[in-house]
C-alpha cells in the first residue's frame, strides 16, 4: 500500500463552539478555526508587504 499527499482533500472544522446567534460568527473562531479564519480573512499575498522590496503595495490614494 502507498501513501501520497499531493492531493488536498479537505479538512474538519471545529463547529462546537461557534455562536450562531452573532451575525458573523466565524470571525470570532480565531483560535478554534484558524485555517479557515486565515483563509477567510487574510489575503493570501499578505506575507509580501513584509519583504525589503516595497514595489509590489499599491496605494490607490497616496497621500501627496
Amino acid at each position: 500500500m502507498f501513501v501520497t499527499n499531493q492531493y488536498d482533500y479537505g479538512h474538519l472544522a471545529q463547529m462546537d463552539t461557534m455562536d450562531i446567534h452573532l451575525k458573523h460568527s466565524e470571525f470570532y473562531e480565531i483560535y478554534t478555526n484558524e485555517y479557515e479564519w486565515r483563509k477567510r480573512y487574510i489575503h493570501e499575498n499578505y506575507t509580501k508587504i513584509f519583504s525589503d522590496d516595497n514595489s509590489i503595495i499599491e496605494q490607490p490614494c497616496p497621500d501627496k
